[in-house]
């Protein structure tokens, strides 16, 4: 009698509902929590259907898209909700062969991207020797951090860029579209940089320029 209870209709899941998944599909969720998430000896006898066997809780999934994943039985409803944060998709980074990544703010590759071009997402050329993959951490959060304040230094500057760039000592160098070479230290806050790149704008000096260093705090080089 107990084993026919414990069997029966009145723990059968109605629906499993996947919360906040937009590129893991929900099929990839499912079969992962069937294969590790449930009570494996018990699942051989009662089958994934059965309600008791889903655990609340928060779990980890090997997908670099996902940020943070949990679960939630709702005995009453009979429902299991899986929600599902997933990271963001912040910058580009490439790497010299072509293969591009999308970083998120912790500096992780977290999904391939496209190769870029233009100014309607932000991109950055690796020229380091460390190479990014999937689920590799690209950059420290604090150069990540870094690198994003550069590029919106190189926006309120006004500047068209033919290509930023991470070099191997760390420096970020930017090639705009009309100017210098701008170097930046990602060590330093850059933001003394706008002015000057402002003021030498304004007078047209900025076009005369090949170079412009700011790799040293409160300091610009140029020729």
């Amino acid at each position: 009698m107990g084993a026919f209870i414990i069997k029966s209709e009145t723990f059968k899941i109605k629906e499993i509902k996947i919360v906040g998944a937009k590129s893991v599909s929900e099929l990839e969720i499912k079969e992962f929590l069937i294969k590790n998430q449930l009570q494996k000896t018990l699942a051989n006898y009662l089958g994934y259907a059965h309600i008791l066997l889903w655990r609340n809780g928060e779990f980890t999934m090997d997908n670099p898209k996902i940020k943070k994943a949990s679960l939630a039985v709702n005995l009453g409803r009979r429902e299991v909700i899986v929600t599902i944060v997933e990271n963001n998709k912040i910058l580009i980074w490439c790497e010299e062969n072509g293969i591009c990544f999308w970083l998120n703010e912790d500096g992780y590759a977290v999904e391939e991207a496209p190769i870029v071009e233009g100014q309607l997402v932000d991109a950055v050329i690796n020229r380091s020797s460390k190479k990014a993959s999937l689920g590799i951490q690209a950059l420290t959060r604090r150069d990540f951090e870094a690198l994003r304040n550069i590029i919106s230094l190189i926006k309120e500057a006004g500047l068209l860029t033919k290509e930023i760039a991470f070099n191997e000592n760390s420096d970020v160098v930017v090639w705009p579209a009309l100017g210098p070479k701008i170097y930046f230290n990602p060590a330093i806050n850059s933001n003394f940089a706008l002015p000057v790149i402002e003021k030498l704008r304004k007078t047209g000096e900025f076009k005369k320029l090949s170079q412009l260093d700011f790799r040293v705090e409160n300091k610009a080089y140029y020729r």
